[in-house]
């Protein structure tokens, strides 16, 4: 038979908070979750052509056959 509704049992709410610790501790070891690493750099845009960005030379790239690309 069930018992009448008295509210979760001592272990029910031990549970509860391990797994709410667990999930605020998994929470605050990938802070800022939403903010993830940009591993590519993006295209300049039309308003950045007067930026020189690191790493750029200049130079068109050239094809194997000598045309530029």
């Amino acid at each position: 038979m069930t018992r009448p509704h008295a509210g979760p049992s001592p272990e029910e709410l031990k549970e509860k908070h391990d797994l709410e610790e667990a999930l605020e501790e998994g929470l605050e070891e990938t802070f800022p979750g939403s903010d993830p690493v940009n591993v590519t750099q993006p295209a300049p845009s039309r308003g950045d052509s007067h930026v020189k960005r690191s790493g750029e030379t200049g130079f068109r790239p050239v094809s194997p056959s000598g045309r530029e690309t």
